[in-house]
């Protein structure tokens, strides 16, 4: 059984971090005061530690000075501070949560840090809102069931005031997402602050597997169907191969493009089309594949580049002719075409409401599959006829 030390100075924060994990394997352990960081720290001799700011630059000055085998420190960051969670990480922090805290990030960090499996923590992922309801006391049942009804003829409204909106799939504990692959029967997200690419069942929304990327965070994810591209943050785009039998998604090729803020990602036949979310641009690379000596990797052979305007893309979607753009300043789907060397928007499409943004869009045979992120991060799917 592992053990975790939960060292946090806020109450409220300890108590929601032992919900989260009071159903996993792992003992746990808490501490709340700096004096008694060291006599927990020998008593419980932890596998991982969960530390608010003070205590992590603490425990980390401590492990650098001691000769023990290194323990994954997760810093806890009360809002979201990039730069704070950078700095920290270049210190020593295996990683970084932020609020509100996800069950199902948090176990997918402490699964990655400990290399257990992810079933283990089967009993927490299986919590729905079912449980949450039967929990409620009467008067709030009555409520929050006429709260409901509410809600459901305001959903009617706007199916039938604001034109063509996308179907539901499942709901996604991301906040990050910046890639999706929609096949047949699986969807892979890619999550930029985690540094990881999750499968899910596309049916249920069932977390399937998770692949870690230690020296990359992607920003963007394809496939020409026989292999998954991405695009990192350290402006390289990757091919990678799935290993169904091992569950690993293996990289095996490499390739620097010039990019000074990568957006999107898609494939189109034997071409790559990427997104510059800083310069605003579209730019395409052919796919050349070695004919004389097929063992070879592939290259890739810069194509065209083309100007957005004022239109930030940070997703991109090419199907015929016709060329999709997420706005990063709206979070709107906007349709056009490439003239000359630049895209010519033709269209903007009401698939989200005010409060929400377009984060990812993929193309599966008929249909066409988003990302939106409001309250919550959700994928949902509309007919391609439709956005026409």
């Amino acid at each position: 059984m592992s053990s975790v030390l939960i060292a946090v100075s806020d109450r409220d924060v300890r108590e929601r971090l032992n919900l989260i994990l009071k159903n996993t394997r792992c003992s746990v352990h808490y501490v709340g005061e700096e004096l008694q960081a060291a006599e927990s720290f020998s008593k419980y001799k932890p596998d991982i530690i969960i530390a608010d700011i003070d205590f992590t630059e603490w425990f980390l000055n401590q492990l650098k000075q001691s000769l023990i085998r290194e323990i994954p420190v997760i810093c806890y960051i009360k809002d979201y501070n990039a730069r704070l969670a950078y700095d920290l990480m270049k210190k020593g922090a295996y990683d970084c949560i932020v609020d509100p805290l996800k069950s199902l990030e948090i176990v997918d960090i402490i699964n990655k840090a400990l290399s257990t499996d992810i079933l283990s923590f089967e009993k927490i992922l299986k919590q729905n809102f079912f449980d949450y309801f039967a929990a409620l006391p009467r008067i709030k049942k009555t409520y929050f069931s006429a709260a409901a009804s509410g809600v459901f003829f305001l959903f009617l409204y706007l199916i039938f005031t604001r034109g063509v909106q996308p179907k539901g799939i499942a709901e996604v504990p991301h906040k990050n997402v910046t890639g999706l692959i929609a096949g047949g029967h699986t969807i892979f997200l890619s999550d930029w602050y985690t540094q990881s690419v999750y499968r899910y069942k596309r049916d249920t929304g069932e977390l399937m597997d998770v692949y870690y990327f230690s020296d990359f965070g992607p920003l963007g994810i394809a496939t020409d169907g026989k292999a998954i591209w991405s695009i990192g943050t350290d402006m390289k785009i990757r091919k990678h191969m799935l290993n169904e039998a091992a569950k690993n998604l293996s990289t095996v090729g490499v390739f620097p493009v010039n990019l000074a803020s990568p957006g999107g990602i898609c494939i189109e036949k034997r071409n790559i089309w990427l997104t510059d979310t800083q310069l605003n641009k579209i730019i395409s690379y052919e796919i050349v594949s070695p004919a004389i000596e097929p063992s070879k990797s592939d290259s890739l052979k810069f194509v065209a580049e083309y100007v957005t305007g004022n239109i930030s893309p940070e997703g991109i979607l090419k199907i015929d002719e016709n060329i999709f753009l997420m706005d990063g300043y709206t979070g709107s789907l906007l349709s056009g075409v490439v003239f000359e060397n630049r895209y010519v928007p033709k269209k903007e499409f009401s698939v989200k409401l005010p409060n929400e943004r377009v984060l990812s869009i993929a193309a599966s045979g008929k249909k066409m599959f988003l990302v939106i992120a409001g309250d919550k991060t959700t994928i949902k799917q509309i007919p391609l006829s439709s956005l026409k």
